[in-house]
């Protein structure tokens, strides 16, 4: 039995196919059958949804408010900063881009499609500084933002309640909140 990676992978190579039947230019389809699939796959059905953003969320969770901010930048190894930070900027394009409800692509192409997103030209300058900058100080800073305004944003949407508000790692709540509607409650 072959086992799935979750974070990348076999996972990531199949949203990467749903991404492109979406977004890909279709240069015949005589028989529609390509087209009627495009409908069919449009998108996620909603707990399918929530559950794939509840991930993302945790990934930006785990390696933004949680391992970069609280653990890495203290011990400023560069190294396992760049991993962390790297990350980070995965789980933030993945997670905007599913916050618009749209699949995302392969890693090599996240980058360029991200930006592409109009939602995502508030996040750009943040990511680009934070992983240029030099001061590890400014670079939990952007992080901490971020992870506000993600935060913020699925608040104002309606998808998660103000009571991560109260706890000290809302992305965290805001995971758990999304997992429970994904599975039903």
């Amino acid at each position: 039995m072959v086992k799935e990676r979750i974070d990348g992978g076999v996972n990531e190579a199949r949203e990467s196919i749903l991404y492109f039947l979406r977004h890909g230019a279709i240069w015949y389809d005589g028989t529609g059958e390509i087209s009627s699939w495009r409908e069919a796959l449009h998108y996620y059905p909603e707990k399918i949804w929530r559950l794939r953003l509840a991930e993302e969320v945790f990934q930006v969770w785990q390696h933004g408010e949680y391992n970069f901010a609280q653990r890495v930048a203290k011990r400023n190894d560069p190294l396992a900063k760049t991993t962390c930070i790297g990350e980070f900027v995965n789980g933030v394009m993945r997670t905007v881009l599913l916050l618009n409800r749209d699949y995302t692509p392969y890693w090599k192409w996240l980058a360029h499609e991200f930006r592409k997103s109009t939602e995502a030209q508030m996040y750009v300058p943040l990511l680009e500084e934070l992983v240029s900058a030099s001061v590890t100080e400014r670079q939990v800073e952007i992080v901490l933002k971020i992870c506000s305004e993600l935060h913020q944003t699925m608040k104002n949407s309606g998808m998660i309640t103000k009571e991560g508000d109260k706890h000290p790692l809302p992305l965290l709540h805001a995971h758990l909140e999304l997992l429970a509607a994904g599975k039903g409650g």
